[in-house]
């Protein structure tokens, strides 16, 4: 369920048990697909009975929608997209949180996401006059972006505003009208049969004819009938009202006794109920039997289909009963702030604070807002952070600043960045010497630290935690749930720019933050800090296993936007890399990606995005790898802030680079980048391949703290020792151990030849299952690298990509020479060598080849 999406909105509503079958009218409806059925009456035409009642034998899956007036966009999107899926588990998952979406954006991919279903569908919108202006907009481009799989059918009392003539030029087109929905005699006799009426009676035949077949005005004058009422004109007593429908509404509750009038009016005060709610609210008056009774003709209550003993009264005669509650101010904020603590219970905050609010007990409702605020945030309800901010603080003279903070801490959970700074310079400027100064200062550092992870200003995130992290006595600090939040980001930077000890360090701190009432929201955090911390490690396998628990811990608890776990899932790809996995790792990448741009988050986008490039060069499509490097540069620089994304870049490209066997440009990447794992694992690599000499003693000073560590120096022993089999061997040996315990794979495939081929040779003399699947693994990749080489043999000097670039200038070959100061025959010598490396026949192929790796 989407939190504060009422349920029975989404549900087609149940038939009652002594329903007048209208079998006879299914002919006016329609599944032909994609099409559309009108519906349009005025109130009490039984459209809604009608609609369900015909759903329930369609072959098609039925989706069912009440529109209201009080929804905003957001909660109409909320409503909708449940009721898909009532009828498809699952569906949208992105759709908990929508305040990343434009509301147009939310209705195409919604209709795109029904069509890829494969299955055909009826969609009922009912009560679509309730629709306003606003969101009539949105029924017009609902219409319009109906898949082909769907028919709409549209219960409204008055003819829709959008435009339905692309499904009237296919055919598909259907109306039905009041003059259909009247009942005919036989309804009319049938119904009175029902209700043990003699139709032949002259007086009751007179009485009911008086409706004309007006199906609610019927369905009154019976009940008139059954309570012995002789003297009744329905058509004069209507002429007589402004709005006949209260009228039939006050007739149908003056036919109620005492009792049941107080137990209705009760009810009224909530918009669905079940038997706890009920016992709440009328104790042991809430038998089954009685609301057996009430439903009798879905006249006055109605069940949720399919959604156990769930009930809600019919809005108008609601209506009515409201402006008749007469009870106490007192007994009315009594009952209020029952339901409110009632649905505390089950964690529908928004209709506790609804209740609380209407109790009239303001430490409840500061209290249920307070304790609150980070699971709303957490869950993407920034608007309702903003509704709610307004009674923050109000009794205190900081009550402005308290606001502020709040309003602050709700555009970050919208992603409202801009604004939520341009908040917080307004709210750094009116603190000073405020009695909670520190508190709003780390207030607003918490959500700093929150923009500059999600915009990549990843120097500033480091100075806003340090002011979030700061101790301080003799004055009000964050929760630790905020500074758990915080650390979070602190373990992400580190992930991103592969700082594997600071993964480490930040879990090891973030264990002084946990709290031992083992609350969803702080265990989450530390959840997801302690899946960095493990694959920083080299411990896959329980990295794995961490991040697949909490990506289901976010779903459970639908936390989303800048609690959404984004990170997880990138650690979850990263290990099925690791596992060797590719198909799953690049789907699990591509899910990163679509998470990052929905909330946001340019860090996971560039890095997720980096990985598919890898893979686009280790498959050969070396242009649409250098290709996407172009894009991300493109992208940050379209940051208006201040940011250090570049970095992420250079290590994506570094990686292609690296393939392609250009080490001059990998080392200058490398040198302009922080330091941190990647730079220390491969400076020393390309020192080997630039022929250069790796210090002997560079082993002895590599770390061996964690698995990867230990994993990084037998690998690099392996690499020293490779033209001494035994020895190499033996420190091989140590490693695929390691590698077995914790799961490390795919570190050992991208090793060079001659180690894959030791890995071979390792497996043979100790089979296990693991060095088995090993070995054929890496017998696939030599086979690969002697099919693809990336457009290579060889790199090319520095010297030789000084001349590429001057054959691209169209020089003659004389001149390039004299240029560069080199002979005649060193530039026979340095053309052949290029050519063979690139595999060209002459100059001009010899360019196209370099453009297109991106070396010129």
């Amino acid at each position: 369920m989407i939190d504060g999406v009422m349920l029975s909105r989404t549900l087609a509503p149940s038939l009652p048990n002594n329903l007048i079958t209208r079998k006879h009218l299914f002919n006016l409806l329609s599944e032909k697909r994609p099409g559309a059925t009108l519906v349009i009456a005025p109130a009490g035409y039984g459209k809604t009975t009608l609609v369900a009642e015909w759903a329930k034998q369609c072959t098609s899956k039925v989706i069912w929608t009440q529109m209201s007036s009080k929804d905003s966009l957001i909660q109409l999107s909320q409503h909708m997209i449940q009721s898909v899926r009532n009828a498809v588990p699952g569906f949208a998952p992105w759709a908990n949180s929508l305040s990343d979406f434009d509301i147009g954006d939310i209705v195409r991919k919604t209709a795109n996401e029904i069509y890829e279903q494969k299955e055909n569908f009826i969609w009922v919108l009912d009560s679509a006059e309730e629709l306003d202006a606003q969101s009539s907009d949105i029924r017009r481009v609902f219409v319009e972006s109906v898949p082909e799989n769907v028919h709409i059918v549209l219960i409204s009392r008055k003819a829709p505003d959008a435009s339905y003539s692309r499904f009237a030029k296919l055919g598909n087109l259907n109306l039905v009208t009041p003059d259909d929905l009247l009942f005919s005699s036989q309804e009319t006799a049938a119904i009175a049969k029902l209700a043990g009426l003699d139709i032949t009676n002259l007086h009751v035949k007179a009485t009911l004819d008086t409706a004309k077949g007006w199906p609610a005005a019927l369905q009154l004058l019976v009940r008139k009938l059954q309570k012995g009422v002789t003297e009744l004109s329905i058509q004069d007593e209507i002429a007589n009202k402004a709005d006949p429908l209260s009228y039939l509404a006050e007739e149908i509750i003056k036919s109620l006794n005492a009792e049941e009038l107080d137990i209705l009016t009760r009810l009224s005060i909530v918009e669905e109920f079940d038997a706890e709610i009920a016992d709440l609210l009328i104790g042991n008056r809430a038998a089954p039997e009685f609301f057996a009774r009430m439903c009798t003709g879905g006249l006055l209550i109605s069940s949720i289909s399919n959604a156990g003993r769930t009930y809600h009264l019919n809005s108008i005669i609601r209506e009515s009963l409201q402006n008749r509650f007469s009870e106490s101010r007192s007994a009315q904020s009594l009952m209020h702030k029952k339901l409110a603590d009632l649905f505390l219970e089950r964690k529908k905050i928004g209709v506790a604070l609804f209740h609380a609010s209407k109790s009239e007990d303001h430490e409840l409702l500061q209290w249920i807002l307070k304790n609150n605020i980070r699971t709303m945030a957490a869950t993407g309800k920034g608007d309702f952070l903003l509704q709610w901010s307004k009674i923050i603080g109000d009794k205190f003279p900081s009550g402005y600043p308290r606001r502020l903070s709040l309003q602050v801490a709700a555009h970050v959970v919208n992603l409202e960045f801009e604004r939520a700074q341009a908040l917080i310079l307004e709210l750094l400027a009116i603190i000073k010497d405020s009695e909670i100064e520190v508190f709003l200062q780390k207030s607003a550092s918490v959500s700093s630290a929150t923009i500059n992870l999600f915009n990549g200003n990843l120097s500033k995130l480091n100075i806003e935690a340090e002011i979030v992290l700061s101790p301080v006595e003799n004055v009000r600090d964050v929760e630790n749930i905020d500074k758990l939040h915080v650390l979070r980001l602190l373990s992400n930077q580190a992930l991103a720019l592969e700082n594997y000890e600071e993964c480490i360090q930040i879990y090891a701190q973030a264990q002084h933050y946990l709290s031992l009432d083992y609350a969803p929201l702080p265990m989450y955090y530390v959840n997801a800090i302690s899946a960095a911390a493990s694959f920083a490690e080299g411990n896959y396998f329980e990295a794995f296993e961490i991040a697949c628990t909490g990506i289901e811990t976010a779903e459970i608890n639908d936390y989303t936007g800048i609690s959404g776990s984004a990170d997880l899932h990138f650690i979850r790809a990263r290990c099925l890399l690791e596992f060797s996995k590719i198909d799953e790792a690049l789907d699990a990448f591509n899910l990163v990606r679509t998470i990052a741009l929905a909330s946001k988050q340019k860090v996971w986008y560039i890095l997720a995005d980096g990985y598919l490039l890898r893979q686009y060069v280790l498959e050969g499509r070396v242009e649409e790898a250098f290709e996407g490097i172009k894009e991300q540069r493109e992208l940050i620089q379209s940051v208006s802030s201040i940011n250090q994304l570049g970095s992420l870049v250079d290590a994506n490209e570094a990686f292609l680079r690296y393939v392609v066997k250009d080490y001059d440009r990998v080392v200058a990447l490398l040198d302009r980048m922080p330091e941190g794992n990647l730079v220390s694992r491969y400076k020393p690599r390309i020192m080997e391949l630039q022929g250069k000499k790796i210090p002997d003693a560079l082993s002895e000073t590599l770390p061996t703290k964690t698995p990867r560590d230990l994993l990084d120096k037998y690998l690099n022993d392996v690499g020293a020792a490779i033209d001494r089999e035994t020895e190499a061997l033996g420190h091989l040996q140590k490693c695929l151990d390691l590698a077995a315990l914790y799961g490390a794979r795919e570190i050992l495939l991208r090793q060079k030849p001659a180690v894959l081929n030791l890995i071979i040779k390792a497996s043979g003399a100790r089979p296990t299952v693991y060095l088995e699947e090993l070995a054929r693994a890496a017998a696939d990749r030599l086979k690969k690298q002697d099919q693809n080489n990336s457009g290579m043999s060889e790199a090319l000097t520095k010297r030789e990509i000084e001349i590429l670039k001057n054959l691209s200038t169209g020089k003659p070959i004389s001149a390039i020479g004299s240029s560069l100061h080199v002979s005649q025959n060193t530039m026979k010598t340095h053309l052949r060598n290029i050519y063979r490396k690139l595999e060209a026949d002459g100059r001009h192929s010899a360019v196209e080849k370099a453009k297109s790796l991106f070396l010129i």
